[in-house]
């Protein structure tokens, strides 16, 4: 998958396709290794069990 980044104000980002699940509001660390931008998503509760 490619994505651009772009201008949104004074900051850039990059829009995450659809197919990959992301929601908006959705919270994520972002790091740089080297040329790399790796997101990990942040959970509020690690060890609870997702709803049936």
């Amino acid at each position: 998958m490619e994505t651009t980044i772009r201008k949104i104000g004074n900051s850039v980002g990059a829009i995450i396709p659809s197919e990959l699940n992301a929601e908006a509001g959705d919270k994520y660390k972002i790091v740089k290794i080297d040329d790399t931008f790796v997101l990990t998503p942040l959970r509020n509760h690690l060890f609870a069990k997702e709803a049936d």
